[in-house]
């Protein structure tokens, strides 16, 4: 995966910089998921799991399937 496509921020807003981020991968059978990989690069920030908050961004972006609301990648 190309690490220019990797996001800058979490859902909070803090910077995701080398140091404050975790990155792992994640399958999935979403449709962008599908296409590519079978699954999603993730992206934790490690300021938001300090304060007891999860916060996760996916590249490609996550999109649950018809019918499920708010499913995330396993």
């Amino acid at each position: 995966m190309d690490p220019e496509h990797r996001p800058l921020t979490c859902p909070y807003g803090h910077s995701l910089e080398p140091g404050a981020t975790r990155v792992g991968w994640a399958p999935c059978d979403c449709p962008p998921a599908w296409a590519g990989h079978k699954g999603h690069r993730t992206y934790w920030c490690e300021r938001c799991r300090t304060a007891g908050w999860t916060s996760i961004s996916y590249n490609p972006e996550h999109v649950p399937a018809d019918g499920v609301r708010g499913r995330h990648p396993r």
